[in-house]
């Protein structure tokens, strides 16, 4: 049952790992630990489905997975820098009505995909200078902030 346990704590890891490495925009709605443990326990109920693992192995997977989640949910909670390190920070694509090239590319976002997100916002390319900040948020959505205008 160890090896079991063990295999299912690095596929956890692992999962983690990609998921920081393709970033905000591939997970959407989910945060990255919702999504990690939903895979993983659909893979775990397959192979217990189909006889590939025992029932018994796979509830201490699932036990295990279950404390995992647990565990780096409060650890995000109680730690910022952890919080940080796991989950990631929301990255500002525009600032006072400039669109930063370089957090587009860092981000893997293209313009017209930026257009595609601020159009969802009832913004268009005729807004961006009018935007006060744009940040592609830790949950892949994008929020916009318009500067005030002196009527």
């Amino acid at each position: 049952m160890l090896p079991t346990i063990l295999r299912a704590i690095a596929l956890y890891v692992g999962f983690l790992l990609l998921l920081r490495i393709l970033g905000k925009r591939e997970i959407g709605q989910f945060s990255p630990f919702d999504l990690v443990v939903t895979l993983i326990l659909a893979e775990i109920a397959d192979g217990v489905i189909f006889g590939e693992a025992p029932p018994l192995e796979g509830a201490a997977v699932v036990a295990t997975i279950g404390i995992l989640h647990k565990m780096n949910s409060w650890l995000s909670f109680r730690s910022r820098s952890f919080s940080r390190l796991v989950e990631g920070s929301p990255t500002i694509l525009i600032k006072n009505g400039i669109v930063r090239d370089v957090e587009l590319r860092r981000e893997r976002i293209r313009r017209d995909e930026l257009l595609a997100l601020l159009r969802l916002r009832g913004k268009t390319e005729e807004d961006i200078p009018e935007i006060d900040c744009a940040t592609l948020e830790i949950d892949g959505e994008l929020s916009v902030l318009s500067r005030q205008r002196a009527e």
